[in-house]
């Protein structure tokens, strides 16, 4: 049998526990009640389902994780954007005085992190678990139920591991499953596919049901929704608006829009936390720092009050200072959008974690200017024709390379050769800029693919981009 990560099984070994190789997938042979499965299993797999046919409880790992947890969990997930609004989160409760700890499927941030299970293990009941989480890890949950969920946006991806992308979807929103009217979820306002819970059915379908008598259940999570449309964070071109608080973009360091709707995102789930906690814990922290936020704001508004001002309602809420304040200086994470350098006009941006279409197209959006894109690795079966009439534009020029990137370049449209590393990828566009064949004021790594025909992880994609971006720059 060949095992990717020989270490891993090691390290197993020293802890006192069995690796069985060569396993017939016969259950009842071994003495088993319950299969903690690791989430890089196909939930499709044979093995996995006659272990359910056989009666065998089949758990994954945030289901353990929940279960041996005393601290509560904010939950992350999404398409693209999650590890960015998991990290913003926890530093945004670190601001707070609280104590986060950054967990999950994150990996590479640049922060200290630790898988679920580890960070539930070692957590007390004042910490607060702050977890991104994947679709495969949603794939086996029962009970899990964080206080506060984040569904950042839904596009295609993974479409290797699901049967259509309505399975993709459904699984997803398992996020919500089992949270009730004592908890939050923070969504993007008026998704067409991320929805809400218990209005996930839309159009013709929900007005049918309304009319047959039909009503959504009435134990839901409160919902908060942000983006260009938000009702709760407006996120504008230069400004979010967040329960009426004005925060001006220009006190951010970080890149693009999408980001900005992280942050807004990152805010609302971090206050909705706070919420939470000061209800269950009126002596805590949290709802000192809330209760004294509203207190505050509603001094403020009385003394401007006049005989003429008309009459306003107590306020309800108001961001906390403290939950703003990290965001000033929030670098980003280590291989999503990250500066790398700057050449004459040319700036490197190292985006080794887009990994699908969908990421590609607003990683692009993200710059103003022209951009010079490296493209390629392993595709998921994901469809690349939305990106087509992208790259038909002057302003943006396309570098293909890998195993797929032959084919993306057919289904693109595009001229030219692909090439067989993501080097010699690079050095091609270098070449353009360097000789004046094009002029690019950003060259970017968005590769929109899975990286292992090359690379074992996005991370080791990413610091090889940035170590040839460093020898053209120097």
């Amino acid at each position: 049998m060949l095992v990717g990560k020989q270490e891993l099984i090691e390290e197993y070994r020293a802890l006192g526990q069995e690796a069985i190789f060569g396993w017939d997938g016969d259950w009842s042979k071994l003495d088993i009640a319950e299969v903690i499965v690791n989430p890089a299993v196909d939930s499709r797999s044979p093995i996995l389902r006659s272990a359910v046919e056989a009666g065998i409880s089949v758990i994954g790992e945030i289901e353990y994780a929940y279960r041996i947890a005393k601290a509560p969990i904010i939950a992350i997930t999404g398409t693209n954007g999650k590890s960015t609004t998991t990290a913003m989160i926890w530093a945004c409760l670190k601001g707070a005085g609280e104590k986060p700890i950054l967990c999950g499927n994150i990996f590479g941030s640049g922060f200290t992190e630790k898988p679920l299970t580890e960070a539930a293990d070692e957590a007390d009941s004042d910490s607060v678990l702050v977890a991104e989480i994947s679709s495969f890890q949603l794939e086996w949950v029962r009970e899990f139920c964080p206080v506060v969920s984040v569904l950042t946006n839904i596009s295609q991806d993974h479409l290797n591991r699901y049967n259509s992308f309505e399975d993709y979807v459904s699984t997803k929103k398992r996020i919500w499953a089992r949270q009730t009217s004592a908890h939050y979820t923070i969504v993007r306002a008026n998704d067409p596919v991320v929805g809400e819970p218990g209005k996930e059915v839309t159009g013709v379908a929900r007005r049918l049901r309304a009319f047959a008598g039909e009503v959504a259940p009435k134990d839901l999570p409160t919902v908060w929704m942000a983006g260009a449309t938000g009702e709760h964070a407006l996120v504008e071109e230069q400004r979010t608006s967040i329960f009426e608080r004005i925060i001006d973009h220009s006190i951010y360091g970080f890149l693009g829009h999408h980001n900005r709707t992280n942050a807004a995102m990152a805010i609302l789930a971090s206050y909705a936390f706070l919420k939470w906690k000061g209800t269950v814990q009126p002596e805590s922290n949290a709802n000192l720092v809330v209760s004294t936020a509203i207190q505050e704001r509603q001094e403020a508004m009385e003394a401007k009050r006049t005989r003429f001002s008309a009459y306003r309602a107590p306020v309800a809420d108001w961001i906390p200072q403290s939950l703003v304040d990290p965001l000033r200086t929030f670098p980003g994470l280590e291989h999503r959008m990250e500066v790398v350098g700057k050449k004459g006009d040319t700036t490197l941006v190292n985006n080794s974690m887009c990994t699908n279409p969908a990421a590609v197209l607003s990683s692009i959006n993200a710059l103003n200017g022209t951009v010079s894109v490296l493209v390629g690795g392993v595709n998921k079966d994901l469809d690349f024709r939305p990106l087509k009439s992208l790259f038909a534009s002057r302003r943006y020029r396309v570098y293909l390379y890998g195993r797929d990137g032959d084919s993306i370049r057919q289904t693109l449209g595009v001229e030219g050769e692909s090439y067989r590393t993501l080097r010699a990828a690079f050095l091609a566009a270098v070449n353009d800029l360097d000789t004046g064949i094009v002029s690019s004021e950003y060259l970017m790594l968005a590769p929109g693919c899975a990286s292992m025909d090359e690379f074992r992880d996005f991370r080791h994609r990413g610091d090889v981009f940035k170590e040839l971006a460093k020898e053209w720059l120097s």
